[in-house]
């Protein structure tokens, strides 16, 4: 036999509508060739940090950039030690106020590089 349950109210929910869904909110991911191939000078905007969101689930560095005459895109780049300490000291820069310009990517290899350009 059951036992007589309490009946609560439900919570209402708030209501979205005349709200319009769009899948293109977020920033875009930046194509890292195309970056690469054509030296494309950018400035960093922000680092983040995302353990686990990289290629069959490896951690991987997010950069917010900004290249002349294009909107913001992320950079992705994978997670290794001696990309995590310089990125971490670029993230804090950033953080503290600091500003990161005139960068480039580069390939070398099968992996991809930050470098300092020149305008």
């Amino acid at each position: 036999m059951k036992k007589p349950t309490s009946k609560r109210p439900r919570k209402s929910r708030a209501s979205n509508q005349g709200e319009e869904f769009s899948f293109g909110l977020g920033k875009p991911y930046a194509n890292n060739d195309e970056y690469a191939e054509k030296g494309l000078l950018f400035d960093i905007l922000s680092i983040e940090f995302e353990p686990g969101k990289g290629f069959e689930g490896r951690d991987r560095w997010a950069l917010t950039v900004k290249a002349k005459d294009r909107d913001p895109e992320v950079l992705s780049l994978n997670s290794n030690p001696r990309r995590d300490e310089q990125l971490r000291s670029a993230q804090a820069h950033l953080q503290r106020g600091g500003k990161s310009s005139n960068k480039r990517l580069r390939l070398s290899g099968n992996a991809y590089y930050l470098t300092d350009g020149h305008s």
